[in-house]
């Protein structure tokens, strides 16, 4: 896939290059993260270390080598990691399998900070743990 491709996939040429039934294989999830990370001009190296930090190497190996699908919580940071729009999140987390859930704050919380872009993981960490404190406090 070229960066004009993968820069300009819409819904429906997504769900053309990434039929419904190739969700939750590691080998579509490993070309569509690849292609994003050569549309973004990232390297590995930048990628992980936006979404896991520096101890994220092992984690991110996994990922990129296409052996395992991560967790929604990993595609998520995965996310933020690649500074993907709203449209690219959505698609990562189909192909493995995922969604964003209408009405789950988290799902909105992050969405809200891709429409913002704000990508800086430290800071949306931040705001999820203010988010579910809060959440704690009108519960208790």
């Amino acid at each position: 896939m070229t960066k004009t491709t993968i820069q300009s996939l819409s819904s429906s040429r997504f769900e053309n290059v990434f039929p419904k039934g190739s969700f939750g294989d590691p080998t579509k999830f490993q070309t569509y993260l690849m292609s994003l990370m050569n549309a973004k001009n990232l390297t590995g190296p930048e990628v992980w270390h936006n979404a896991f930090g520096p101890e994220g190497k092992a984690v991110w190996h996994n990922y990129y080598s296409g052996k395992v699908l991560p967790t929604k919580e990993n595609v998520r940071r995965l996310v933020f990691g690649l500074h993907c729009s709203v449209e690219e999140a959505k698609h990562l987390l189909a192909i493995c399998g995922y969604s964003f859930v209408p009405d789950d704050v988290t799902d909105e919380y992050l969405l809200d900070c891709l429409e913002g872009k704000e990508f800086n993981m430290v800071k949306v960490s931040a705001g999820l743990y203010q988010l579910v404190n809060d959440s704690r406090k009108l519960i208790a």
